[in-house]
Parts: structure tokens; C-alpha cells; sequence
């Protein structure tokens, strides 16, 4: 039996991986500074359809790449959402926490002056 040696050129799934990876980063970098102000709305959006572009030229669809831009943008934004929820509820409950401990306090006190 002959042996049958293949030959697969991967570099262009690699070079695709990279590209991705690159593009989700972008898009990281973008959420944060729109969420954080440093952006507008405008510039956010544009750097968006530049990251379309670049994941166009990997042989991604216009309709395709539209998708997954948009859907991964959100989800950045969501988690970037959730979290600051997240931490403005840790303050208030931290916030709770003190005033309970005060109320303590003070009655602890008046309890011990009205004897």
C-alpha cells in the first residue's frame, strides 16, 4: 500500500484567527472608552464600521461581519454595564452596612446613658 502524504496550507486560518482577534480587541478598546466618555457616540460608531472592513477582508459577508460586529459590540457593552450595576450595588449595600452599624452604635449608647 503507497503512502499518501497531504499537504494543507493553513495560514490563511491562521492569519483569519489573528484577525479576529485583533478586531475583538479593537472593539473591547472602543466600548470602554464610549462607556467611559473619552468618545462620542460618532467616533464609537465609526471605528465599528472600520472594524467591519477589516473583518471583511478576511471573506466575511457585509451581512455576516454587520452581525457579528454589532452583536459582540453589545455584549461588551452589557457586561460593561453589568458590572458597573454590579458595583454600584456592592456600594450601597456597603453603604447600608455603615448606617446599620451606626444605628447600633447609637443605641448602644443611649441605652447606656439611660442607665
Amino acid at each position: 500500500m503507497a503512502d499518501l502524504k497531504l499537504s494543507i496550507d493553513v495560514s490563511d486560518a491562521i492569519k483569519a484567527t489573528q484577525t479576529l482577534r485583533k478586531v475583538e480587541s479593537n472593539i473591547r478598546q472602543l466600548s470602554a472608552r464610549v462607556a467611559s466618555g473619552s468618545i462620542t457616540q460618532d467616533t464609537y460608531n465609526k471605528g465599528l464600521r472600520q472594524q467591519n472592513a477589516i473583518l471583511r477582508q478576511t471573506g466575511v459577508s457585509v451581512s455576516k461581519a454587520t452581525t457579528m460586529i454589532h452583536s459582540y459590540a453589545k455584549s461588551v457593552l452589557e457586561a460593561k454595564s453589568a458590572q458597573d450595576k454590579a458595583a454600584d450595588m456592592s456600594q450601597w449595600f456597603s453603604a447600608q452596612r455603615r448606617r446599620m452599624q451606626m444605628m447600633k452604635e447609637s443605641e448602644r449608647i443611649a441605652a447606656q446613658q439611660a442607665r
